[in-house]
């Protein structure tokens, strides 16, 4: 029996070491937690995947606890299901998103598991609530409403000489995330890459910007269909951040095989495009801007796209999409070769861009302006909540 019990303490230690090899130095080393008017905010510097998931989950840990809780009490009133954990279990049943992560972008997988384990929360539960905008999908198949699924507005503006680009991005979800913006600033060993990525607690990237001078914003595309397999939009927009240019991003997406029919606003030094992505597994469609600037709401801006539902022709349209898209295109049309931080800052602030109707299960949870200058570091504007051409929070490299 003695020595049995040696055998399990050896085996322990032994593990121990392996583990502790993997989370030593900075991995261990839980950020400094700061709130800027709201928003939190954390630079992550670990070594590896992992790390930078651990990071995050260990210095977020009591606020995603309660974040997951009321993820579980949206679940329950909006769906059949009782708890994120069955919902989980379905979601990654019925689909192959999560293999897909694992096979095509270990090292985010690595970073989800890291989160996961910093956290305490259960790594397919956790995956779930990143997979945000494939699971509002999933429900809308199961009787939810596309007025509860299209989310978002995008502009990009550029080509103005001894004027920046911008990449924006009203974030329109369900109240849950209310309060829970994070900015997160991220450096990863021997590169010299930085990301200024903006989230949620517990969740990778909605938008941001790099050092490089590229910048994402995402929007749904509601009436085109999702796909059983591929990589949900948060991971998506991460690994856009961790380009160097629009040709690698709009190629990274070219290639990717994407969950979830998707608009993606990519913008760098020189241009800014709005891509579409959609089909199943490799089959993608990319629109590109007219002008020198890009909009995009949650309806196909694509002639003859394989739609499957109609969310534009009511009156106002599912969602205010076209409504949203007119009135930024009516803003842009006129100012776009002069609009400069304060006027997107008002444009994005202007109703039906910002949403806020009582009673609606979303609204305008963060507004993000990118903007990338022609040289020197990009600057990003975050708000927490509704934006209202003032309340926007200034973040730097």
């Amino acid at each position: 029996m003695k020595n049995l019990k040696n055998s399990v303490l050896a085996a322990v230690v032994a593990l121990t070491a392996i583990f502790s090899s993997n989370v030593s130095g900075k991995m261990t080393e839980i950020p400094e937690l700061t709130i800027k008017d709201g928003i939190y905010y954390i630079e992550i510097d670990a070594p590896n995947a992992f790390g930078r998931g651990y990071q995050h989950g260990a210095a977020l840990k009591a606020e995603l606890k309660e974040a997951i809780n009321d993820f579980d009490k949206w679940i329950v009133e909006h769906s059949d299901y009782k708890n994120s954990t069955e919902f989980a279990k379905d979601f990654c049943s019925q689909t192959s998103y999560l293999q897909d992560l694992k096979r095509e972008l270990p090292d985010l997988n690595e970073e989800l598991k890291g989160m996961a384990y910093g956290s305490g929360i259960d790594m397919k539960v956790l995956f779930l609530y990143n997979s945000l905008d494939e699971y509002l999908a999933f429900l809308m198949e199961k009787g939810g409403t596309a007025d509860q699924v299209a989310h978002c507005t995008t502009t990009g503006v550029f080509g103005r000489e001894n004027l920046p680009n911008f990449v924006t991005h009203n974030n329109d979800l369900m109240t849950f995330f209310r309060d829970r913006v994070v900015v997160s600033k991220i450096s990863f060993p021997d590169s010299d890459l930085v990301i200024l990525q903006t989230s949620f607690v517990g969740t990778f990237a909605q938008n941001g910007v790099n050092n490089k001078g590229v910048a994402v914003g995402c929007n749904i595309i509601v009436d085109m269909e999702r796909n059983a397999s591929g990589i949900p939009v948060a991971f998506n927009n991460r690994k856009v951040l961790e380009t160097t240019s629009l040709s690698e991003a709009e190629n990274y997406l070219r290639n990717i095989p994407s969950a979830q029919a998707m608009n993606y606003m990519v913008g760098d030094r020189l241009e800014v495009k709005s891509i579409e992505v959609y089909g199943d597994k490799n089959v993608k469609g990319l629109q590109s801007t007219h002008g020198s600037y890009a909009i995009h709401t949650n309806h196909t801006l694509q002639t003859n796209a394989p739609t499957v539902r109609d969310i534009t022709s009511k009156k106002p349209s599912v969602a205010k999409t076209v409504e949203r898209y007119e009135t930024a295109e009516s803003v842009l049309r006129q100012n776009y070769t002069t609009i400069d931080a304060k006027g997107m800052k008002e444009l994005k602030s202007t109703k039906p861009i910002r949403i806020s109707e009582k009673g609606a299960i979303s609204e305008t949870i963060e507004s993000v302006i990118c903007e990338i200058p022609q040289n020197g570091n990009p600057v990003m504007y975050v708000t927490n909540g509704l934006p209202n051409g003032d309340n926007y929070i200034q973040f730097d490299f």
